[in-house]
């Protein structure tokens, strides 16, 4: 042990993958399980002080929905600082989604949190392939200037604290993790005193009858796990000052700060009963290093209060690297190209929210034609979408029972932004008085949801009644300026007709499939064309 320490933070902690190697709803059944049991640790056992509950607040949503009655107790731990939640709602691989989106995640993941009463005040993203060289500057709009991550990083780019630089020049103290990313203390303390364990030994083998390995083996399920329902408890603390050596050892030398940071979790990860004791009972063999439960909020102040910033490198711009040296922080580059559908899928629907729901909503409601916004239609949208955005799941790493489920939530958020367009433009449509309109004419309105003024050639279907016997149409605008169009298609149909006081109605019509050069549509506004019936074919000349 080259380089002498002053402490080491055990941060006890788990990383819950909501949907990965298992659907949502049988991860979610392992996650009641963990809860139980973590809230029971953190009450009965006082020294047991702070628990961090990955990054993401999703997991405390679908954790109440079927524990409604453990809100109280959580909420006391969370202001109590045992226990520490956000401040993401989902953890979203960022090279994936949107801008907005990433931003929407964090003011979700604060709203949640803050209904426990505290949000964790660091930028921890535990898995993500990459990091977007923005992030400093988004965490700073959320009041956050410290940061934690490890995909994306090679250990010969900086020592594990630098100051990480977004475009804009918003810099943000960075921990990047070591050798052992996020799972140092786990592999390398927790599984040799508890089990005897090299880091590089992941087997079991049969024989541990005690432990009541299960699997169901009826076929239902071929790839299905064997579980252990009593594994055992071993402990063994005379492991613990070798262990502590070892770790410090392999990762002490990336540090500049006499401060080290021990990570005690794992990927789905139980509470363990002797989290705590390792450290408790690691400290009494360090006469000189202090060794203590901590969580990431105390850790990154301590480095804030010890560390000469002019002295740490400067790494500007995202983080992407590819591995050269370490164990767990290469990226996984070709999850962009996995599964393609459902970034396609992503991209239309964040485009249907970000573009079109919101922003035409608010219009129409500044301009008083909405009798409410539309709040919880978009915030249940936005939570539909955002609950996709785990790394895992959207990125395409899990089965295809998962990504069922996923292009469902897709689904959902996109017929709901679909609905708020609709209801607004209904709302907006009825206050709309045209010059000079009779009663038998037709009336487009065109909405332009940008900030600048265009002219677009846009496809239209016109239901004309079919007793008009329409052979053609004349479009016109409130200044009587007369427009041609191209005709695609023209055909009888018949439609229905919804009244709310009356069974649905057929309406027999002509229908005209046109594409239209719609000209000169208001910066974020609309404009009215008048269409009437004509009985005689109009043969158009030039080219649009």
């Amino acid at each position: 042990m080259e380089k002498q320490f002053k402490e080491i933070h055990v941060v006890c902690n788990t990383h819950w993958d909501r949907e990965w190697r298992m659907s949502y709803q049988k991860t979610r059944m392992m996650l009641v399980k963990m809860m139980d049991m973590l809230i029971e640790l953190l009450e009965q056992h006082p020294e047991f002080s702070s628990y961090t509950l990955d990054a993401h607040t999703i997991m405390l949503e679908d954790y109440l929905e079927i524990r409604p009655e453990m809100r109280e107790r959580i909420e006391r731990l969370v202001k109590e600082r045992r226990l520490f939640i956000g401040p993401w709602y989902t953890l979203p691989d960022m090279f994936n989604i949107g801008q907005e989106a990433i931003v929407r995640n964090l003011l979700r993941g604060r709203r949640v949190s803050r209904q426990f009463g505290h949000t964790m005040q660091v930028g921890y993203t535990p898995c993500s392939w990459g990091q977007t060289g923005q992030l400093p500057q988004i965490y700073a709009g959320f009041g956050i200037d410290t940061i934690l991550f490890y995909r994306g990083f090679s250990l010969h780019e900086a020592p594990v604290e630098f100051l990480w630089e977004s475009p804009d020049g918003t810099r943000a103290l960075t921990h990047r993790f070591s050798l052992f990313a996020r799972y140092n203390c786990y592999y390398l303390v927790f599984r040799r005193v508890a089990y005897g364990l090299d880091f590089e030994d992941r087997h079991w083998h049969w024989g541990a009858a005690a432990e009541c390995p299960m699997r169901f083996c009826d076929g239902s399920d071929p790839v299905a796990n064997i579980r252990l329902f009593r594994p055992r408890i071993d402990y063994h603390p005379e492991r613990l000052k070798s262990a502590f050596e070892d770790m410090l050892q392999r990762e002490g030398n990336d540090y500049q700060s006499g401060y080290f940071l021990a990570m005690q979790g794992h990927d789905i990860s139980f509470p363990h009963p002797i989290d705590f004791q390792l450290a408790v009972d690691g400290d009494k063999e360090f006469p000189d290093l202090k060794i203590m439960v901590s969580n990431l909020e105390d850790y990154m102040a301590k480095l804030k209060e010890t560390l000469d910033f002019s002295t740490l490198k400067v790494l500007k711009g995202e983080r992407r690297t590819s591995l050269k040296y370490g164990l767990w922080t290469y990226l996984f580059p070709g999850s962009i190209s996995a599964r393609v559908p459902l970034k396609q899928t992503n991209f239309r629907v964040e485009r249907s929210l970000v573009s079109f729901a919101e922003p035409i909503a608010t219009l129409v409601w500044v301009l008083g034609a909405l009798p409410e916004y539309p709040e919880r239609y978009i915030d249940l949208a936005w939570r539909f979408l955002l609950s996709n955005h785990t790394h895992d799941a959207h990125s395409g790493c899990g089965s295809d029972k998962i990504t069922e489920d996923v292009m469902y939530r897709y689904r959902q958020a996109e017929e709901l932004a679909e609905g708020v367009v609709e209801e607004t433009f209904a709302s907006l449509i009825q206050l709309i008085e045209p010059r000079d309109a009779a009663p038998q004419d037709l009336l487009i309105m065109l909405y332009n949801p940008i900030q600048t003024e265009r002219t677009e050639v846009v496809e239209l279907i016109i239901d004309t009644p079919l007793e008009a016997k329409a052979r053609s149409l004349l479009i016109t605008d409130d200044e009587g300026r007369v427009y041609d169009y191209q005709p695609v298609r023209v055909s009888d149909e018949a439609i229905f007709c919804d009244n709310y006081w009356n069974v649905p109605q057929i309406f027999d019509c002509r229908r005209f499939r046109i594409k239209f050069p719609a000209s000169q549509l208001p910066a974020f506004g609309y404009k009215v064309f008048r269409v009437r019936c004509q009985k005689h074919i109009h043969r158009f000349s030039g080219s649009l």
